[in-house]
């Protein structure tokens, strides 16, 4: 399981990479990438979808947060608690991939 922010210049890269690296090693890689949001700009929006694709490439499965469009869902809550949520889901998936091997 790989998870990294995407959009950036390093965590994006450094999934890409990881992924490309185990898939000669393991029968299932699993990607979680965590999309920016809005507010922070169409270059990190066109860096975070070349990531995607990118990944989509290696990886077996790949789980995708997009911060654009869950925090517009869950506006009504303050950052702090958004950012909970956004953890509980990750753990979430990571439960299940865990009890899927």
């Amino acid at each position: 399981v790989l998870i990294a922010g995407a959009g950036g210049t390093f965590g994006g890269e450094a999934l890409t990479i990881a992924a490309q690296m185990a898939q000669n090693h393991y029968d299932k890689i699993v990607a979680i990438l965590q999309m920016p949001f809005s507010f922070e700009g169409k270059v990190r929006r066109q860096r975070a979808e070349e990531t995607l694709r990118k990944c989509e490439k290696y990886a077996t499965r790949t789980i995708v947060f997009d911060n654009a469009v869950l925090s517009r869902e869950h506006a009504d809550k303050d950052i702090a608690a958004y950012f909970d949520l956004i953890e509980e889901r990750i753990v979430a998936e990571v439960k299940t991939i865990g009890e899927s091997c």
